[in-house]
């Protein structure tokens, strides 16, 4: 049974043709104001449930999958790729040849027990890692501790500041 939906407009009601060809449109996405504000946040696209998920690179999958989930991440799918889910958030491990410069940030609201966690699974015996880093406050003012992949990823588990709206 087919259902009756009004169409919805995916562009701003202001957009303008351009003189390159029929049917062609440029769109004015640009937003002005202060990080935080309201202008910085396109409104008239759908939205709802709507889920960014990076693609992570691993050199030897099995191994990254046994890391993730010793680290406490929810395999939510395992095939030729793998979907890992942890609170609202998640990403999707992918074989790769090379992870070189790619980092993850997670925000935690409890940096001193991931702290702990981490420490605790001597994943750099197990996996041959680098030794995880312990949290330091960053001249960014974020207090931040350090963990490397098998792949060479770089994450960067980082205390939530419940004063400021970006960390959520």
């Amino acid at each position: 049974m087919p259902l009756d939906v009004a169409p919805v407009s995916w562009f701003p009601a202001n957009r303008e043709a351009t003189g390159n060809g029929a049917g062609r449109q440029s769109v004015d996405f640009s937003v002005s104001g202060c990080l935080g504000q309201s202008e910085n946040r396109v409104t008239n696209i759908p939205s709802g449930t709507e889920l960014a998920r990076p693609f992570v690179p691993a050199t030897d999958l099995d191994l990254s999958k046994r890391f993730y989930v010793k680290l406490g991440f929810e395999k939510v799918l395992d095939g030729e790729v793998v979907i890992f889910r942890i609170g609202a958030s998640g990403f999707i491990l992918t074989r790769f040849d090379q992870a070189e410069n790619f980092m993850m940030q997670l925000m935690v609201d409890d940096l001193d027990a991931w702290w702990a966690r981490i420490k605790a699974l001597d994943l750099r015996n197990e996996f041959g890692v680098p030794e995880p880093k312990p949290p330091v406050m960053q001249p960014w003012g974020l207090r931040v501790a350090y963990v490397v992949d098998p792949s060479g990823v770089l994450w960067h588990v980082a205390q939530r500041r419940p004063d400021a709206p970006q960390d959520s």
